[in-house]
């Protein structure tokens, strides 16, 4: 059996060593692990190619589309692919399911980074911490400006978390912001899950009613068909104009000029987003000049100890693929996640 591990990102938060390969080769003597480096600009070798014809296992993090798609025609054995990653796109999943390949994602392993992500984001809204880094820019040491500003400084117990894809990310965050005072709301699509942190569980089609009653409204839900362009001009008005909107999922999840609009106009107070239609967000993006609009570039979910806790979950899935049973994370292919 052979596992073809395509691991070495170049950076902390995603790098297979050595280390971590003698660790599952210690695990499963009888497996041969075949671990692809990286050239020094970084691309990957073109070993993948020829090394996917005989592998039955790939652990790998989303390698170009099109080299993915040559890898399906190559490869003769594989059986299983391990993405690196939670969201994985359906153009992948559609190439992976075309060849009969069980997928697993990587679902529950930047949960806590990516609550602290959002948190780190509700207390810079709470506490107006861009127009702190602003007057900083400019060397302004004025405490008037913070006292003339309508929003900010009015504590976060009792204020209404909205929350759009209640997984593991939701339920993590939803567990921290309930532990600070906060109602959290929901939409899911199994509503009849108990969620302890969660007083009121909607359905999709009541996305409405959490439009309206959100102080802060954050999406975690997958990018699908019926989530694309889930936020638009009408959804931005059903908001209130003291509402704040963070994206933590992926950009697709919203139409960004009418974003921009509604934060120009003042449809709502302000937004965060971690993520964008197009990465990385090119600098002649419009963006960049939105008023109350905070950027991070896709980094809520770094974790220094994220490779170690990849390799515990590619341990425990070979286990259970050696013994013929259900992996964890495994992909329902009809659902899309």
């Amino acid at each position: 059996m052979k596992v073809l591990l395509n691991l070495q990102y170049g950076y902390y938060f995603l790098d297979l060593t050595l280390e971590h390969v003698k660790t599952l080769q210690s695990k499963f003597p009888q497996i041969l692990f075949v671990n692809l480096g990286k050239e020094k600009d970084g691309k990957e070798k073109d070993t993948l190619i020829s090394e996917i014809e005989d592998a039955d296992v790939l652990a790998t993090w989303p390698v170009e589309i099109g080299r993915f798609k040559r890898m399906g025609e190559k490869a003769k054995k594989l059986k299983w692919v391990q993405f690196s990653y939670a969201g994985v796109s359906q153009e992948y999943l559609k190439i992976a399911q075309d060849n009969n390949w069980i997928s697993t994602n990587a679902k529950g392993i930047a949960s806590e980074s990516v609550s602290l992500h959002v948190l780190s984001l509700i207390f810079a809204f709470e506490r107006n911490l861009n127009l702190a880094f602003q007057l900083q820019q400019e060397k302004k040491w004025d405490h008037r400006y913070f006292t003339k500003q309508p929003l900010g400084f009015e504590g976060l117990k009792e204020k209404i978390l909205g929350i759009v894809g209640l997984g593991s990310i939701g339920k993590n965050l939803a567990g921290k912001a309930s532990a600070l005072g906060m109602r959290v709301w929901g939409i899911k699509k199994d509503i009849n899950e108990s969620i302890p942190s969660v007083e009121k569980i909607l359905p999709p089609s009541q996305l409405s009613a959490l439009l309206k009653e959100s102080d802060i409204l954050v999406l975690c839900a997958p990018l699908l068909e019926e989530t694309s362009c889930l936020l638009g001009e009408p959804e931005f008005n059903q908001m209130k104009r003291t509402a704040y909107l963070i994206n933590v999922a992926r950009g697709g999840l919203i139409d960004e000029k009418a974003l921009m609009n509604a934060l120009q106009k003042g449809k709502i107070a302000g937004a965060a987003l971690d993520v964008a239609q197009k990465e990385p967000l090119a600098p002649e993006s419009l963006l960049y000049q939105t008023p109350n609009l905070i950027l991070t570039p896709h980094i809520a979910g770094l974790d220094r100890h994220y490779t170690d806790s990849l390799v515990d979950l590619i341990t425990e899935n070979l286990k259970l693929f050696l013994e013929n049973k259900s992996l964890k994370n495994q992909i329902d292919y009809s659902k899309g996640y």
